[in-house]
């Protein structure tokens, strides 16, 4: 069933917005998206308006993009960040810091 909320409040009021979707969409097309809606595990009237609405566009969908897994790492290979102007911003001396920690 779809999510009614936690009180009666909250479940009227999701009934009132399907009811309004369904009078300004076509019952039917309301009847489709709530099961579509259920089918892919969602319950709640914003799932079920934004399948109802999708519905509505009539667009194809686009292609896969194809890309070779070569170029994919490419993409995200970036040179690691030099990190020691951080110590000159707290004042720490980089050779004592160093010292410190192999005592």
């Amino acid at each position: 069933m779809l999510k009614w909320g936690s009180g009666s409040q909250a479940g009227t009021r999701l009934l009132i917005e399907l009811l309004q979707l369904g009078r300004q969409h076509g019952y039917d097309l309301l009847a489709s998206a709530i099961e579509r809606a259920l089918g892919l595990g969602l319950s709640d009237a914003a799932a079920v308006r934004h399948l109802l609405l999708a519905e509505d566009h009539d667009q194809p969908m686009p292609p896969p993009l194809e890309m070779d897994a070569g170029s994919c790492r490419q993409h995200y290979q970036r040179p690691l960040p030099e990190v020691a102007l951080y110590d000159d911003l707290l004042g720490i001396d980089r050779q004592d810091a160093y010292k410190q920690v192999a005592q």
